[in-house]
């Protein structure tokens, strides 16, 4: 396994925003205090499925039916149905049933305490063409020996959060009353497959206070699919909302009460968030800086014709460009977001193209940065010996071998048929920024740090890359 790959422990996921209003929440990781941008949110179509309920074995006070009965009238308006994207708002609002401030967008139907959300799809597996990562897999060793925390948002108020909780509630048939209702509210956001899997604050997601009982999520991408023409996969997660109150039970004349509470009720809202596209790609450029040329290499198994490739980069940047600053507590997604950036500009080069789908290239002499004529070879300037500067991306563990020499710096002697070695070489692979950077080969080093490994070159491989091969198990920097 790489190097990159053993210090990273998990990963942030998209953005959701849930209705719920509390103190702002204790960040564990760096974080920018910054207010998310304000945005007019588009209503959507009514959601696929509805919410489920479940009650509390171990109370902190006498359960009180009636209270109970108050809190099963709360629902959950979401912003938002279908499949959501890393860094997109999302926002749920709690509200009781019938409370005209808090009706639910048109297009939108109100959640309530149901029955268990169901398993909506299976987990999805990679096959030829894509392949899918997931924090998971790429987050066997722990980082420096710190297991993440299990971090659930709860929000506390009084009655003015709902203001039909400041009337007292009789008691039919007793001389008491409830009074002095408190709510309080527990978000966590789990994976519906695997309903032990938590969501981390300020590792998978951020999140942000709203007025009354709402609150914004924003999910950092949790899973990584190769890109393809056809749009990503995602993965099913549930924002749950376990809403309990407590009051005081007192007679209506007067007179000492008791604290009670109701069962703990609980909100389910569906969330389908979609995998972060990566390209399993490098370019090699004509010019240091990405410029001049470019030669675009994929693997062979790769569907991503020439076009398919421009369009789907184009879907991905149009997609997160605008979201960038709202994922800047994921410290890796800047590198990624950059990759993709660059690809663009590579795409906007006089001369460039994708060369054939390959594994392995013995002789780069064969491939051209500039062909100058239909008619002959004469004067073409050739991937050989010419290459200047390095771009690379793929899911983690995506890595490729250069060789000075063809054929990967091995000579067979004709004569004797005796196979020797001759040549340096150098590998690059990536990591959870999923994108490698070299911006001089005259100079060799990378953005992120630490992706080359096996250099037997010293300071500069410009103009002297010959052959290459592909390695996209994990084992190009061993």
């Amino acid at each position: 396994m790489s190097t990159s790959l053993k210090s990273i422990h998990t990963m942030l996921i998209g953005a959701i925003v849930v209705g719920m209003t509390v103190a702002a929440p204790v960040l564990e990781l760096r974080s920018s205090a910054r207010s998310f941008e304000k945005l007019s949110l588009t209503p959507v179509d009514g959601l696929e499925e509805s919410a489920v309920r479940t009650v509390a074995t171990h109370f902190a006070a006498p359960i009180e039916p009636a209270l109970t009965q108050v809190a099963n009238k709360f629902t959950a308006i979401p912003d938002f149905s279908g499949i959501t994207t890393p860094g997109q708002l999302l926002k749920v609002t709690l509200s009781q049933s019938g409370s005209a401030a808090r009706r639910p967008p048109i297009g939108i139907r109100p959640i309530g305490p149901r029955s268990p959300l169901p398993i909506k799809r299976p987990p999805v597996v990679s096959r030829p063409g894509r392949r899918v990562v997931n924090l998971r897999s790429i987050s066997r060793v722990a980082d420096r020996g710190r297991r993440p925390t299990i971090a659930r948002i709860t929000d506390a108020g009084d009655c003015n959060l709902v203001p039909n909780l400041c009337q007292d509630i009789p008691l039919p048939g007793t001389n008491l009353k409830l009074t002095n209702v408190k709510i309080t509210v527990e978000w966590k956001i789990v994976d519906r497959n695997d309903p032990n899997l938590e969501l981390t604050e300020n590792t998978n997601f951020h999140s942000e206070k709203l007025q009354g009982l709402s609150r914004l999520f924003v999910i950092a991408p949790f899973d990584f699919a190769e890109m393809t023409p056809s749009k990503p996969p995602a993965r099913d997660f549930a924002i749950i909302a376990k809403i309990t109150l407590t009051a005081d039970k007192v007679p209506i004349l007067g007179g000492p009460g008791t604290a009670v509470q109701s069962e703990d009720v609980r909100i389910d809202i569906p969330l389908a968030l979609s995998f972060l596209e990566v390209p399993s790609i490098f370019v090699l450029f004509l010019d240091k800086d990405f410029g001049g040329a470019a030669a675009v290499y994929v693997p062979a198994d790769s569907t991503l014709s020439e076009s398919a490739l421009t369009d789907a980069v184009r879907r991905v940047a149009d997609t997160y460009n605008p979201v960038a600053s709202r994922l800047n507590f994921v410290a890796w997604f800047a590198t990624y977001l950059a990759g993709i950036r660059e690809l663009q500009h590579t795409f906007a080069l006089p001369h460039w193209d994708l060369k054939e789908l390959k594994n392995q290239e013995s002789n780069l002499n064969d491939d051209d940065f500039i062909h100058r004529s239909p008619f002959t070879s004469l004067n073409d300037t050739e991937v050989e010996d010419e290459s200047s500067a390095l771009l690379m991306m793929g899911v983690p563990g995506t890595g490729a071998q250069f060789f000075q020499n063809r054929r990967f710096n091995t000579f067979v002697n004709p004569q004797t048929g005796v196979t020797t070695q001759s040549g340096k070489q150098f590998s690059v692979e990536t990591g959870l920024e999923m994108t490698v950077l070299i911006r001089d080969f005259s100079n060799i080093s990378s953005v992120p740090l630490d992706r080359i490994c096996n250099k037997t070159y010293g300071t500069s491989a410009n103009d002297s890359l010959s052959s290459f091969k592909w390695i996209r198990d994990d084992s190009a920097c061993p």
